[in-house]
C-alpha cells in the first residue's frame, strides 16, 4: 500500500466511493524511502494487518532469521526463517507496538525496530456511546421507579387507613409494655440497691486498707459478682472476690446466697481454707432441694485474702480465681485451687491454704475473669490473663487512681463496639 498516494489523496479529497473507507484511516505523516505512515490510526474494520521486513547481510543473507512480536496481542517472540512478513488478522482493537530483529552470520542481533499504531474502537464501544448507553440506563431505571413509585403510592394510601386503624391499638400495647418494663427497671433498680447493701462498703475498705481500688463493672445492673469484706475474730481483714453462677437478676440472688453463706462462716472461723471449705459446705446444703435430680451445682469463683497487716503477711484460699502480687519487677502469681465453692467433682477436697510474707510497696490484685474472657480488638479476640497480667505489672507503680483510669479506659477501647458478655471486678491493694 502507497500511503504518500493515500496521504495525498485524502489531503486532496480525491478518495473514490470504492475507497471511501480509507478515509477513517489517519496518520501523522509518512517515513521518507521507507513508506511506512507515522502514528498510524486505524479503524476497527480493518484489522488484517501484514508486516513486511527486511534486513541486509552482505556475507551470507541466506543465514538471516528474523524475530518479531505484536506488543499488546502476542506474549512471545516469534521466529522466522525462510519468509520476511508478519501477519495478523481480526486484531482487537486498542494500542499495539510491532517490534522486529534480525540475527545473521555475525551471530549478534540487530537493534530491534519498533512500529506503533493504533486499532480505533467501533461506534458502538467509544465513550460517548458508553455515556448513552448511562444516559438510557439511567432514563430506563427513572422510568421504572417512577411507575413503582406509582403503584407504590397507590398501595400507599390503601395502607395507610389500615395504619390509622393500627395506631391506635398499637398505641395502647405500648403504654402497657412501658408500664411493665418501668415495673421491672424499678424491681431490678430495687435488686441492685438490695444487693449493694450485702457487698463491702466504702466505710470499710477505707477503715481497713490504705490505698486501693475497685474497678467493679456488672454487665447488667445486678451483678453475678461481688466483692465482700469483714473484719475477723482475731482482727484480720479478709477481702473476698468472688464471681457467683449466672450474671443478671440470677447470678445477684446467687450472690446472696454466697454472701450469707461466707458470714456464716467467719462467725467461728478466720483461716480462708476453712472458711471457704464451710462456705461450699453450706451452699450445698441450701442448694440440695433446688428441683435438680442431684441436688444445685451452683456456687461461685473467689478467693480469699487475709491481710494480717501487724506482722505483714497475707493469709489466702482461692477457688478458681488467681491473685497476682507486683512486687517491683516480680510478679508472683498464686494458682488457686481447680475447684468452685460448690457442689462439684471434688467437693470433699479441702482448700489449699496459702501464706504469702509482704513487704511495702507490694500490690495485692484480686479478680474475676470477666476482665480477661472479655472479646474486642481488632480479631474480636478474648482479652487474656497474660495480657491483663503485665498490664498491671508494667503500670503497678502508679497511684491506684490512675491505675483504675488506665484499667476502665484499656477496658473500653478493648471492648469498642462489641457487647460486654461478663461482669467485670478487679481489685488493687497496696500495702
Amino acid at each position: 500500500m502507497d500511503y504518500r498516494n493515500i496521504e495525498a489523496e485524502i489531503k486532496d479529497s480525491l478518495i473514490t466511493n470504492e475507497n471511501e473507507e480509507l478515509k477513517k484511516v489517519k496518520f501523522r505523516g509518512v517515513v521518507d524511502f521507507y513508506n511506512y505512515p507515522i502514528d498510524l490510526e486505524l479503524p476497527y474494520y480493518l484489522n488484517h494487518l501484514t508486516f513486511n521486513f527486511s534486513a541486509i547481510d552482505w556475507y551470507a543473507p541466506h543465514k538471516i532469521k528474523y524475530q518479531y512480536q505484536l506488543e499488546g496481542l502476542d506474549k512471545e517472540w516469534n521466529t522466522l526463517t525462510a519468509d520476511n512478513k508478519a501477519d495478523y488478522r481480526n486484531i482487537p482493537f486498542g494500542s499495539y507496538t510491532f517490534k522486529v530483529k534480525a540475527i545473521g552470520s555475525a551471530n549478534k542481533w540487530s537493534k530491534i525496530f519498533e512500529y506503533y499504531f493504533v486499532i480505533q474502537p467501533p461506534i458502538w464501544r467509544t465513550w460517548w456511546a458508553y455515556t448513552m448507553y448511562g444516559i438510557l440506563a439511567i432514563t430506563l431505571v427513572i422510568v421504572i421507579v417512577w411507575w413503582n413509585g406509582k403503584k407504590l403510592r397507590a398501595r400507599a394510601n390503601e395502607l395507610i387507613v389500615k395504619v390509622n386503624e393500627a395506631t391506635y391499638e398499637i398505641k395502647e400495647q405500648k403504654h402497657v409494655i412501658e408500664e411493665k418494663h418501668k415495673e421491672i427497671t424499678d424491681s431490678i433498680n430495687y435488686a441492685e440497691r438490695i444487693q449493694r447493701s450485702f457487698i463491702a462498703t466504702k466505710e470499710i475498705l477505707d477503715e481497713n486498707l490504705n490505698d486501693y481500688f475497685v474497678l467493679f463493672k456488672p454487665k447488667d445492673v445486678v451483678s453475678g459478682d461481688f466483692y465482700w469484706a469483714s473484719k475477723l475474730n482475731n482482727g484480720n481483714f479478709a477481702l473476698a472476690t468472688a464471681d457467683s453462677t449466672g450474671h443478671g437478676v440470677p447470678g445477684a440472688i446467687m450472690s446472696l446466697l454466697n454472701i450469707t453463706s461466707l458470714e456464716k462462716a467467719i462467725e467461728t472461723l478466720n483461716n480462708p481454707s476453712d472458711i471457704l471449705n464451710s462456705t461450699r459446705k453450706t451452699i450445698i446444703e441450701r442448694l440440695k432441694n433446688d428441683g435438680s435430680e442431684h441436688g444445685g451445682k451452683d456456687g461461685m469463683d473467689a478467693s480469699l485474702t487475709v491481710y494480717d497487716f501487724k506482722n505483714k503477711k497475707l493469709i489466702l484460699a482461692a477457688a478458681n480465681n488467681p491473685v497476682w502480687i507486683m512486687r517491683g519487677a516480680e510478679i508472683i502469681d498464686i494458682k488457686p485451687d481447680k475447684m468452685p465453692i460448690g457442689k462439684g467433682e471434688r467437693d470433699t477436697v479441702l482448700f489449699t491454704q496459702q501464706e504469702i510474707d509482704l513487704q511495702k510497696g507490694d500490690v495485692v490484685y484480686t479478680l474475676t475473669d470477666g476482665f480477661p474472657d472479655q472479646f474486642g480488638g481488632e480479631k474480636g479476640k478474648k482479652f487474656m490473663s497474660k495480657n491483663l497480667r503485665e498490664l498491671l505489672a508494667a503500670n503497678s507503680n502508679l497511684p491506684m487512681d490512675e491505675q483504675k483510669q488506665l484499667l476502665e479506659k484499656t477496658l473500653a477501647n478493648w471492648v469498642g463496639n462489641l457487647e460486654q458478655v461478663d461482669d467485670v471486678t478487679l481489685i488493687g491493694v497496696r500495702v
